[in-house]
């Protein structure tokens, strides 16, 4: 209780005390502070002491934690999860990893995790790039440190198949213990390649060392199909600076990278990507063409005069080797319309469970396209840049050629005119997933441009909309995701709305003839339709 005062009743007024009264007025602060003091210290051990009882009951409760009681195999499967989990997949050899993190949190999980030899074997390395503006020091400890990470890592993945990703941009200065950093780390991923299953390199460096006993990375190329039994899947891609030795001449690195491409002769190897490559990719490399069921090739380089790509021929030739393929994803930089030499072989090419083609950067012409037979094409992404003139004729001949066996598409409109558009929609009866992309800079003024007119095409509007909407002929009645470019301005929000409305519709009133479309991605957002209603997510 606060102590009485004589100056109560001039508490919160304009009261003036004498001279008289302020020794009193003082005196009664002194001693409520002495115990407004003694109060504080009883808060402060009361306070204490109630921490004290919190601490030791949540320290009680952590020992009754469900996470605690799960059998460990549980929790090693939930360790595994986390580690492939979509956010972690793309994590380094770090402290950071996931593994390395679940390790660390108490005696029990680190050695469930050290027991759990899948946790540990995944390894995706980058290298720190090296320039003369960088600390040597630093730049070693870093190395080091990645040496002895990924180290850890193999041993802990005992004999556990290996997932492995490398990527370095190599220093044509680096020499001396720089280098002996790397083919040290280089050496254990190779000292270990019998149970890699799968394996990414991407490399730049200079064309005088990659492929010699100079460089880091030689260890990788002297192995050859013996050394990586287990390897189903394997990317590659390998670029150099042009160099020249102390008398001004290049390197014969193609010839090198041919002598020395014994990694691709796996036996087990399903899935092959040769990516940028300074060298010819040609059928003669020692790869088990006729077991890859996945192919990749983009196949070219450009420094200065020099240019290698992957032609039609040769293109056309590797493919007829590869009877199981099911996906397939090549770009050529050649004409579209370059012919084919008289004496490439096979002309014809018969791929029958080819599933899925992807054709980058141009759209082959007529030749190539009349040599392949794919009986089992659902899925066809012809990703280019080219402007009318160039592909819009060759879109069509394609589609014309497989659109009614296709359930997926990837088209540029760019490519085409609006009777373009129609003429390729009218060839896609069974299509369920369109994606409609289009250039960054409009050069053609006869390039398509989707605009509401289009989306009737796609839904016709209701008899009490339009009169004459019985005699439009529907396009894509298969269609359940549509994608549109990012620069589709023509069509507004409220027309993918009604678009959407009018799908739905329609679907209602034909049952299973029309199929229901459940996503529209454009620049206005995603529309999802959902049970009660249209949902738009990701608006701009």
């Amino acid at each position: 209780m606060p102590t009485s005062t004589t100056f109560y009743r001039h508490l919160d007024t304009n009261y003036t005390p004498s001279d008289d009264e302020v020794p009193h007025i003082r005196a009664v602060i002194q001693e409520n502070e002495e115990v407004l003091a003694e109060i504080n210290a009883q808060i402060k051990a009361l306070e204490l002491a109630r921490d004290a009882q919190v601490s030791l009951i949540q320290r009680h409760t952590a020992l009754l934690s469900p996470i605690k009681r799960l059998p460990d195999d549980i929790l090693s499967t939930l360790f595994l999860t986390l580690s492939s989990d979509a956010g972690n997949r793309d994590m380094e050899v770090s402290s950071r990893h996931p593994a390395v993190v679940v390790s660390h949190v108490c005696g029990r999980w680190r050695q469930l995790a050290l027991d759990s030899p899948a946790l540990w074997a995944s390894l995706k390395i980058y290298m720190t790039i090296h320039s003369m503006d960088s600390e040597d020091d630093y730049w070693i400890r870093q190395t080091k440190w990645r040496h002895h990470m990924v180290c850890a890592c193999l041993e802990r993945s005992k004999d556990c198949d290996l997932f492995i990703e490398l990527y370095f941009h190599e220093d044509p200065l680096l020499k001396g213990p720089h280098e002996q950093s790397i083919v040290g780390l280089v050496g254990a991923l190779c000292d270990a390649s019998s149970r890699w299953r799968e394996a990414t390199f991407k490399v730049t460096s200079t064309w005088s060392k990659t492929h010699s006993s100079e460089s880091p990375f030689w260890q990788i190329f002297d192995l050859n199909g013996a050394d990586v039994p287990r390897l189903e899947k394997l990317a590659l891609s390998i670029l150099h600076h042009p160099v020249h030795d102390a008398d001004g001449r290049s390197f014969d690195w193609i010839q090198l990278f041919n002598q020395r491409s014994g990694l691709l002769s796996g036996c087990s190897l399903r899935s092959l990507s040769l990516g940028r490559m300074t060298g010819i990719i040609k059928p003669s490399l020692p790869v088990r063409w006729g077991a890859l069921t996945s192919l990749q090739l983009d196949g070219f380089v450009e420094y200065g005069a020099l240019r290698f790509v992957l032609n039609y021929d040769a293109a056309l030739a590797i493919l007829g080797l590869c009877g199981q393929l099911v996906t397939c994803n090549l770009a050529f930089f050649s004409s579209p319309n370059m012919p084919l030499s008289p004496r490439a072989q096979p002309r014809s090419v018969h791929l029958p469970n080819l599933k899925s083609l992807t054709l980058r950067r141009t759209v082959p012409g007529r030749d190539f396209l009349s040599s392949l037979n794919l009986p089992s094409l659902e899925h066809l992404f012809l990703l280019n840049a080219s402007e009318i003139a160039a592909a819009g004729n060759l879109v069509e001949a394609w589609i014309q050629a497989y659109g009614p066996q296709l359930k997926e598409l990837h088209i540029n409109v760019s490519n085409l005119t609006m009777p373009g558009v129609a003429s390729c929609m009218d060839c896609l009866p069974n299509i369920a997933v369109l994606h409609l992309d289009e250039n960054q800079r409009r050069v053609s003024r006869e390039a398509a441009s989707l605009d509401g007119d289009f989306l009737k095409r796609l839904a016709p509007p209701c008899e009490e909309e339009d009169g004459n909407a019985r005699d439009v002929v529907l396009w894509l009645p298969k269609l359940e995701v549509i994608s549109f470019p990012r620069r589709a301005t023509l069509i507004t929000r409220q027309n993918l709305r009604m678009f959407m409305e009018r799908r739905r519709k329609l679907c209602e009133k034909t049952d299973t003839s029309i199929a229901k479309l459940r996503k529209i991605i454009s620049p206005h957002g995603t529309f999802i339709a959902g049970d009660n209603g249209i949902i738009v997510v990701d608006e701009d």
